[in-house]
């Protein structure tokens, strides 16, 4: 859940240039294991609480027609060519949006320190050109912080070149910029466009690489959070990392899962995240796995049938014998004890089929993660 209290920190930029996906999360994970809060009473270290949204993202998983439609309302409203009755369709609309935002933050039982946002007031800024910004700017949750990522023509070409940017661009040719040029022009227009706008700072990508990107952008912001007195300090704990084994059609649940580690300063290896277009597929798991302190293997109706996790497991047990490294199976969903693999019946496992008991299962999976030596 959120509080007045909550920093919420829109971020945003042009795709193939200052942002690319997984950056939010990449961000908000390099927070919460890098860093601590000082508690402003106790003047005591706890750990960060994050989250991220990206808005677009969000309305398509909730309702795809109704996002189509509020963006064709947009290009309407960006070409002068929209009526009164759309105009209103438009602010309904946006006003759903912004709903699913309260929504979806306000389901986790945790008070969220910092809420990374792609969307919001900042990219309505770009999007209705400020003429009728104002009229728009309805009940939103105001943010805190506001940051414009931005890229020169040099980053950008590395970008296009990267195999899974330009995957992605390739196969939306309508909606991203199909060269670097491009690319650069749309930025050059919306820094136009954003220039005025009171209180945004802007962030000059100097990483092509994802991960060092969400470093730099973390470091650039924690000064401007302590404006609002948001002091942190370097986390100085040693890490565990663990690889999540897992099958895809349980993905809200491992996410949760993934962020529940995190949040209790655990390091995950997860493969959307940690994969990209172009990876060869079996030897970044292997690697995956050896990097990793030990091995996660969600257990669920689906990941007993994928080829997949029956792969990872038999990788992460040549592992096991040869470096002892521990494996950790966490029961999921609808699932009998009868249906555990025949080889994991051996290892005490993690219990979260029961959400009564989430919590408490939860802080002994982490306090067994952290305890390995």
């Amino acid at each position: 859940m959120i509080s007045n209290n909550t920093l919420i920190i829109e971020i945003s930029g042009v795709f193939g240039a200052g942002y690319h996906p997984s950056l939010l999360d990449s961000i908000s994970s390099h927070l919460r294991l890098k860093y601590r809060r000082i508690d402003n009473t106790t003047n005591k270290e706890k750990k960060i609480v994050t989250r991220y949204y990206v808005d677009n993202t969000n309305l398509t998983k909730n309702n795809l027609l109704k996002r189509d439609r509020l963006t064709s309302l947009i290009v309407k409203n960006q070409n002068n060519s929209i009526t009164n009755e759309e105009w209103i369709e438009l602010i309904s609309l946006m006003n759903w949006a912004e709903k699913l935002f309260h929504d979806q933050l306000n389901e986790y039982r945790q008070l969220i320190d910092i809420v990374f946002r792609r969307g919001g007031r900042l990219q309505d800024y770009v999007l209705f050109h400020k003429t009728r910004w104002k009229e728009n700017d309805f009940e939103r949750i105001k943010p805190k912080l506001q940051f414009f990522l931005k890229a020169d023509l040099e980053i950008i070409e590395a970008l296009y070149k990267d195999k899974y940017i330009n995957n992605i661009i390739t196969n939306n040719q309508e909606v991203y910029k199909q060269t670097p040029e491009l690319a650069f022009e749309e930025q050059e227009d919306w820094l136009s466009k954003v220039k005025d706008l009171t209180g945004l700072k802007y962030i000059q990508r100097k990483h092509v690489d994802r991960n060092k990107y969400a470093i730099q952008i973390v470091e650039e912001i924690i000064p401007a959070m302590n404006v609002f007195d948001f002091k942190t300090t370097k986390n100085i704990t040693i890490e565990k990392k663990v690889f999540l084994s897992h099958s895809h059609a349980d993905k809200k649940i491992v996410n949760k899962l993934k962020i529940d580690l995190e949040d209790n300063g655990i390091k995950t290896w997860y493969d959307e995240r940690d994969m990209n277009i172009g990876d060869i597929v079996n030897e970044k798991i292997t690697e995956g796995i050896n990097q990793s302190d030990c091995f996660l293997i969600v257990i669920s109706p689906n990941s007993i049938k994928s080829d997949w996790v029956k792969y990872e497991l038999n990788e992460a047990y040549h592992v096991y014998i040869t470096e002892k490294k521990r494996i950790l199976p966490v029961l999921i969903g609808d699932l009998s004890e009868k249906d555990i693999p025949q080889k994991l019946k051996k290892h005490l496992y993690s219990d979260l089929r029961n959400n009564d008991n989430y919590d408490q299962s939860i802080k002994k999976l982490c306090s067994s993660i952290t305890a390995i030596s």
